[in-house]
């Protein structure tokens, strides 16, 4: 099952919030953003929507895409932000579930999640420590189809990102769960903040971990 990196299209979204979901089926988190009960909206289909819209509106986003050359399938996915300018001094306000956001044509307003507004107040908080107004990569999003894991899909989309902040001269950052902490470290980030998310709150009877890793830049990519 040879694999190939390259550059996630607008049309690859749809198999990518497939794999999101079988990807993050027993995270808390994943858990608390379903509001499938409450707005109408299942997680999968929210996470397709951001991402389209992302899409079309944010153009520091890269998204990045590991194929299997033999059945053509997506099989894991990235998203890395390089941002020249900082972190805002003053980022706006994050949006709760009590504020609507339109999903682009779609001719609705969705809620968002109130657990989104939680974990960016942590990340703003971590931010604002470790970053600040310095260029930096921001690894937002990773996620590989479980039946492909631990197979190096997610090593090569960390290290696209690792050498390009590299090449840019930028420190890069994370957020990461316990399961992508050695993958992590493995690529020359540490540690440096863990802030504890009660998820109670959120209809979820667990506490999320939040760990914020930073990698100097030049840091020398394990094989």
């Amino acid at each position: 099952m040879p694999l190939e990196l390259s550059f996630m299209e607008e049309d690859d979204i749809p198999a990518f919030a497939v794999i999101d979901s079988a990807a993050m089926a027993n995270w808390g988190v994943a858990k608390a953003m379903d509001m499938a009960n409450t707005t109408g909206e299942p997680r999968q289909q929210m996470v397709e929507r951001w991402t389209r819209r992302g899409f079309q509106n944010d153009s520091q986003q890269v998204w990045l895409k590991v194929t299997d050359t033999e059945s053509s399938d997506l099989v894991a996915a990235a998203l890395w932000r390089f941002r020249p300018e900082g972190v805002p001094e003053n980022p706006p306000p994050r949006l709760g579930a009590d504020s609507a956001r339109a999903g682009k044509g779609d001719g609705q307003t969705h809620p968002v999640p109130n657990v989104m507004s939680a974990m960016g107040r942590i990340g703003d908080a971590f931010n604002k420590e470790f970053i600040g107004e310095q260029p930096h990569a921001h690894l937002s999003i990773l996620v590989t189809d479980p039946k492909y894991q631990r197979r190096g899909a997610a090593s090569m989309l960390v290290r696209w990102g690792c050498e390009e902040a590299d090449k840019r001269g930028m420190v890069a950052n994370l957020m990461a769960t316990q399961a992508g902490l050695s993958l992590y470290l493995k690529h020359g980030f540490r540690v440096v903040s863990e802030t504890p998310l009660d998820l109670r709150p959120f209809g979820v009877d667990e506490t999320e971990l939040r760990r914020g890793m930073v990698r100097p830049a030049k840091v020398k990519c394990e094989s």
